[in-house]
């Protein structure tokens, strides 16, 4: 069980680079083999998961939508954009240069590594997720 935990691990780490890096403000080329890669070992993952009783289908799914609440935070980042329009923030560079720096250092680097550490606690501790289920 252990190793399954640690190839879940793996895959949910890599998949949180790949996010990091297409996301980032430095504009990494991800070639699309790793993509097609990152498909082709979740399908195997679920695969094992239902063939060999690997960890539950269920909190599967949940860790990979909950991955992609990066890229939607990621979008929603361009439509809201707060701090570029203010009128305050205008006047004063120094301020405007020092929150943006903070801000895109939260939304690009802190949030994605949150994620994965909740997403390592589900994996490592399953009773954490079914206890989110059964309350109600």
């Amino acid at each position: 069980m252990i190793t399954i935990k640690i190839i879940h691990s793996v895959f949910f780490i890599s998949l949180s680079c790949i996010l990091f890096l297409i996301y980032d403000n430095k504009k990494h080329h991800i070639k699309s083999i790793f993509i097609y890669l990152m498909i082709i070992y979740a399908i195997l993952l679920m695969l094992y998961n239902t063939l060999f009783n690997g960890l539950s289908n269920k909190l599967f799914l949940f860790l990979i939508l909950y991955s992609f609440c990066y890229v939607i935070l990621q979008i929603m980042k361009h439509f809201v954009q707060v701090f570029k329009k203010s009128k305050v923030l205008r006047e004063t560079e120094n301020i405007r240069n020092i929150i943006l720096m903070i801000g895109n250092f939260i939304l690009n680097k802190l949030i994605i590594v949150l994620m994965l550490i909740f997403e390592l606690r589900l994996i490592w501790n399953s009773s954490i997720f079914e206890n989110m289920l059964s309350s109600k």
